[in-house]
């Protein structure tokens, strides 16, 4: 039971704390780097390059997919990558979570039952020029924690690898 706590508490610490890179389109290419670039345009979207100043929505949507990816990359590592219902239903957290209206945006932290305190915690972090991107990302790393919980893949090595790609994807 404690044990659990102190995962849980870790990535919840790894969603509030830290910082890394500019815009998600930077963040996607530095973590994708040793992919390969269709699957880089297919989370930032065919009309990114180094210039292109996106609009808040498509820097919220590639930041979502750039969580996805990195989610996924964990993911594939544990045992429950080979069960195809817990696929199918890893593969619904992104479109549950996705923010597609900025008017939705606290909407959709709120439906991941976050506390009070942690709503506040993440909405006063967020409080910048990357706030929707960062509230994409909070809203990413809850659904797909509990995910992980619910189907107890959080041991040190996951948990460890968790804090990892959140570190390099995380807006701020």
């Amino acid at each position: 039971m404690i044990k659990n706590m102190i995962k849980v508490a870790t990535i919840a610490a790894g969603t509030l704390f830290g910082s890394c890179g500019s815009n998600s389109f930077q963040r996607a290419e530095d973590y994708m780097s040793d992919k390969a670039q269709k699957e880089l345009i297919d989370v930032v979207g065919p009309k990114y390059n180094e210039k292109y100043n996106g609009s808040t929505l498509e820097y919220v949507t590639a930041q979502s997919k750039l969580d996805s990816v990195a989610h996924r990359d964990v993911f594939i590592a544990t045992q429950a990558a080979n069960d195809s219902s817990k696929v199918a239903e890893f593969n619904k957290i992104a479109k549950k979570g996705r923010i597609t209206d900025l008017y939705q945006t606290e909407e959709k932290l709120i439906s991941t039952n976050v506390s009070t305190r942690a709503f506040k915690d993440i909405t006063n972090k967020a409080n910048n020029s990357r706030y929707y991107e960062y509230i994409q990302y909070a809203t990413d790393s809850i659904n797909y924690r509990k995910f992980f919980e619910k189907h107890n893949l959080l041991n040190e090595k996951t948990v460890s690898q968790l804090n990892k790609v959140c570190k390099q994807i995380k807006p701020l």
